[in-house]
């Protein structure tokens, strides 16, 4: 059995909410901003009382890092659904930066901590810096041994 899908919209989550028409049974409602997407209509409920169907998830970022020397880390991708490519850095002695421009939403970024350096079981602590950066502190250089590093961007809800 097949339904008769209209599209309406796609407009700006604030031009939806403040029209707040009643979406047609099966017709779709886009939003072109925030993060949350899509709703379906069912003829009888005003939008901004439909629930999201379609949100923007999650976005993951799962490496693992090795660094020798005075190198800059390199990593080997496990998965990653960010925006494009987080390239790491050596800042200092035991410190690197890992830098996404725009990537890590404050307080919408969650980091899965390693208790040790991979390999060399020595410890690691990850840490937010800012929208563009996330950073990795060790007691020196050369401990990042397939070190696991974890990233979650969770999509921000508009106000």
């Amino acid at each position: 059995m097949s339904y008769p899908a209209t599209f309406a919209g796609p407009q700006p989550a604030a031009l939806w909410t403040e029209q707040n028409p009643v979406l047609a049974q099966f017709e779709i409602g886009i939003e072109t901003d925030g993060n949350l997407g899509v709703k379906f209509g069912d003829g009888l409920t005003a939008w901004n009382d439909l629930p999201y169907q379609v949100k923007r998830g999650v976005r993951v970022y799962r490496a693992l890092l090795n660094q020798s020397s005075t190198n800059d880390p390199t990593a080997i991708v496990l998965e990653s659904s960010l925006y494009g490519e987080v390239v790491w850095t050596r800042n200092d002695s035991g410190e690197y930066l890992g830098s996404l421009t725009q990537g890590f939403t404050e307080s919408y970024t969650f980091i899965e901590t390693p208790r040790t350096c991979g390999l060399t079981l020595e410890p690691a602590e990850v840490a937010w810096v800012d929208a563009g950066t996330i950073k990795v502190v060790t007691i020196g250089d050369g401990k990042l041994s397939a070190t696991p590093v974890g990233i979650l961007v969770y999509p921000t809800i508009p106000s």
